[in-house]
């Protein structure tokens, strides 16, 4: 009967390996969740109105920061997260807020108006004030450096986001068509901010007029990146202001990188997610929601490029002034014919394999300049046992690696997940030599528990990808185990090749068979190979069995006189592949069919 693959083949292989081990994983810097703002506002201890406005951008986000680190450049998000929960936040916060939703006012403010007239670029040169920019003037145009690459950057932006991917402008207020920038020192590590211009209401209205502030001492590319990233981060205001800071952030981030076309500036983000894919898509940590551009690039790039599918999702929260993102999230997917979001999900982790040197032009348009992925844990020896309390959290997931040596049998996985388990498992088996990866799904039962046999031989590595299905939820709690079987998936009591009148008869038997759904034979003209499939069709197996089961094939397509190489290759109901060794036979002289 004709053999039906039942494995799916998926991806192109790129050569080397899939993730760093633990030992290298990136360093990040100290991360900050916008609930911590919550849980303990009561430590923001500053005096009650000790935020002024003449305190300046800066010294308003140290206060409401209260010692804590902002982890990314952008404090937009979360400025628009804490103005929507403001009734959480201490008064010190509250009052920060407040500062920092007031325009800045500036000394001899010398304010010019972009060539195309859509943008008012605010800034000082008074050496007094700490928002003074450089007053350098290479190209003696009577204008600042700065603010010429201000004006440069701010054109690039519209052109790239507002012309060419169809987002709306940046709305300027009910009092002209000009949109304010202002440049003022916002302190070390920060580059810009988009600061609504009322405050978040709870009406239908969902849109928000707001201004852009910028670092004064911007320099270099940085500059194109602070303003893409806050022209993104204003255009999305236009359009609504009740999307949580992770897919706001991810968004401005996608959209910056459509201007700018370089990841780089959020590399240390993006390493952060890569390795923290058990933390939930819809995390608050302010530098998660950065990587989680990822996200909006698997989106955006797995259809046509040009990120309809975002823009849609956006305009739906527009149009609903809602803020749960996530069912909005599922709509547009399953409108757009895409599958459901947690299909969606499924195979964006998929897509996390193929980044950094794994990058193999089919997956995320900028692949290879993106951090490798990283595993949670890499498994060289066996047998091996998960640590204690695994656990991933909804819409998350944990990757883990079995690296192969060339040992004969077959690596025995056992997974336990819990009862009902949310939790589905994929395994991405990649051989060795130039063959595509396989996908397979371990298929968990009522219990949540599965179990999977890889042939190990000529496996390379395999990628154990877990993944809790669910949008929302406690974590979820699973264990594995993987251990070498030696007699996985067959083990053969003798194979030989000899010659017949009818050319070459190939005779093999199997002691045990587990799992093997047919086989193939290959031959070759030379030892080393390469070896070629001449079985029209799979021989079907003799089933699971632990007694002798004896096969036959006959060779007619021979030429007298010459010695072939044989060997045969069990199929498992994965469809993975096992080889035998390799036997030969002479074709007797006698035989004179070509």
């Amino acid at each position: 009967m004709p053999f039906k693959r039942r494995s799916l083949a998926i991806f192109i292989l790129v050569a080397g390996r899939l993730a760093m081990s633990s030992e290298t994983r990136a360093a990040t810097k100290e991360d900050l969740r916008i609930s911590d703002f919550y849980n303990n506002s009561s430590s923001l201890d500053l005096p009650h109105g000790s935020s002024k406005k003449t305190d300046g951008a800066g010294r308003q986000i140290d206060n409401l920061l209260d010692g804590r680190t902002l982890p990314i450049p952008c404090a937009s998000s979360l400025l628009q997260e804490l103005r929507r929960h403001r009734e959480a936040l201490g008064d010190s916060a509250r009052d920060a807020l407040r500062g920092l939703s007031q325009r800045p006012s500036l000394p001899r403010d010398g304010n010019r108006l972009t060539r195309d007239g859509r943008y008012r670029i605010h800034f000082t040169s008074e050496p007094s004030s700490p928002d003074a920019i450089a007053s350098s003037d290479r190209d003696f145009n009577g204008v600042p450096d700065v603010v010429d690459q201000v004006e440069e950057a701010l054109e690039r932006s519209e052109t790239e986001i507002i012309l060419h991917l169809g987002w709306p402008s940046p709305a300027s207020g009910p009092q002209g068509d000009r949109y304010d920038v202002y440049l003022v020192n916002l302190g070390p590590g920060r580059q810009g901010l988009t600061v609504p211009d009322r405050d978040i209401p709870s009406t239908p209205q969902d849109d928000a007029f707001s201004h852009i502030l910028l670092d004064s001492r911007l320099e270099g590319a940085a500059v194109l990146s602070a303003v893409a990233h806050q022209v993104s981060h204003a255009s999305l205001l236009g359009l609504s202001t009740r999307s949580p800071a992770w897919w706001t952030e991810a968004t401005a981030a996608w959209l910056e990188i459509q201007v700018t076309g370089d990841p780089a500036p959020h590399r240390e983000a993006l390493a952060a997610r890569l390795e923290r894919l058990d933390a939930s898509l819809s995390s608050d940590s302010l530098l998660l929601s950065l990587g989680d551009l990822l996200w909006a690039s698997y989106l955006a790039e797995r259809r046509e490029g040009k990120g309809e599918e975002v823009r849609q999702i956006w305009l739906e929260l527009s149009l609903r002034g809602a803020d749960r993102i996530l069912p909005i999230l599922d709509e547009v997917l399953r409108r757009n014919g895409q599958g459901d979001l947690q299909e969606a999900y499924r195979e964006f982790t998929r897509w996390t394999l193929f980044t950094g040197p794994k990058n193999d032009g089919d997956h995320f348009r900028l692949g290879s300049l993106y951090p490798p992925i990283v595993p949670k844990a890499t498994h060289a020896a066996f047998p091996v046992e998960s640590a204690a309390g695994e656990t991933v959290e909804p819409l998350g997931a944990s990757l883990f690696r079995f690296v192969g040596d060339g040992t004969r049998g077959g690596l025995k996985i056992r997974f336990e997940g819990e009862a009902s388990s949310p939790l589905q498992v994929d395994l991405v088996i990649t051989p060795a030599g130039a063959s595509h990866p396989h996908l397979v799904e371990l298929k968990l039962d009522s219990r949540g528990h599965g179990e999977i046999g890889i042939p190990w031989r000529g496996v390379r590595e395999a990628v154990m990808i877990v993944r809790h299905a669910a949008w929302e939820g406690a974590p979820a709690r699973f264990r594995y185990s993987a251990q070498i079987d030696p007699l996985y998936p067959f083990e053969l009591s003798s194979f030989g090749a000899l010659p017949s009148p009818g050319g070459i008869t190939l005779q093999w038997a199997t002691a045990t068979e587990t799992d093997v759904l047919g086989w193939q034979v290959y031959r070759s003209e030379y030892s080393g190979g390469p070896f070629t499939r001449i079985s029209p069709l799979a021989l079907p197996s003799g089933a699971d069995s632990q007694e002798e089961t004896d096969y036959v094939y006959q060779d007619a397509s021979v030429i007298s006189g010459r010695r072939y190489y044989y060997l045969v290759e069990a199929i498992t109901v994965l469809g993975l592949p096992e080889r035998s060794f390799v036997v030969s036979a002479r074709v007797s002289d006698e035989r004179t069919q070509p």
